[in-house]
């Protein structure tokens, strides 16, 4: 006695009946065929590319919240910069590393993105 299709397992079935979604009793999952796979790997890219753009993005906005607190604390008086010099030389090479990376942003043209001008009309 023959085995119908429906009772193979994925694996054995032939590539005729793959791609018409023949599926197993025991097993509920549909076969499915990737026709847009190059469109894929770019959209994967273009998520990685977003991504590492907010990675960093959330960085530097970490280093501009640790200058902006070191400074906050200095004026209330909480910290004195000339009894902690190790922390104040670590905050003052953060605090240069921020502003050139905020000047160089600034040059590029800003924080604003293409995408965001270009949907208000800029």
């Amino acid at each position: 006695m023959a085995k119908s299709p429906t009772s193979q397992h994925p694996e054995q079935l032939s590539a005729d009946e793959a791609e018409a979604g023949s599926r197993s009793p025991n097993d509920d999952r549909r076969i499915v065929t990737e026709p847009y796979f190059g469109e894929q790997e770019q959209l994967e890219q273009e998520r990685r590319v977003r991504r590492a753009t907010q990675v960093q993005a959330a960085f530097w906005a970490a280093m501009g919240a640790i200058v902006v607190l070191y400074v906050f604390f200095a004026v209330l008086g909480a910290v004195d910069p000339v009894t902690a010099p190790g922390a104040t030389i670590v905050i003052i090479v953060v605090a240069l590393l921020w502003l050139a990376h905020a000047w160089q942003r600034l040059r590029r043209g800003g924080h604003v993105s293409r995408e965001d001008r270009e949907r208000r009309g800029f």
